[in-house]
């Protein structure tokens, strides 16, 4: 049984490795992610969420188009502990003005 979101993902990953987990079409052409690379970089950008100095419990904003990047960021921040704040792409300045006063992240 998983105990987290990257757990989970690696579970699923172990299972439908070579799936696409992700559809993405940036211009004309689609791009997928498979569940093993989806897990794999996920699991690398957590490493690097530590290594510039986040750590467990800290807060980061994910604020960003939808991609796969995007999926990938979330998840790195699940495996290192760090709590995600999701902000929609058209949120008006002062209201993700207001959610950093209130959230005040490290990222």
């Amino acid at each position: 049984m998983q105990s987290s979101l990257g757990q989970f993902l690696d579970e699923v990953a172990d299972t439908y490795k070579n799936k696409p987990a992700l559809m993405f079409k940036p211009g004309f052409k689609y791009v997928s992610w498979t569940y093993k690379r989806l897990a794999e970089d996920s699991r690398k950008a957590a490493v690097l969420l530590r290594q510039h100095g986040l750590q467990q419990g800290d807060v980061a904003v994910i604020w960003g188009p939808n991609s796969p990047v995007w999926v990938i960021s979330f998840f790195a921040c699940m495996r290192a502990g760090i709590i995600a704040v999701p902000l929609d792409m058209r949120s008006s300045q002062e209201f993700v003005d207001t959610v950093i006063a209130k959230t005040r992240p490290k990222l």
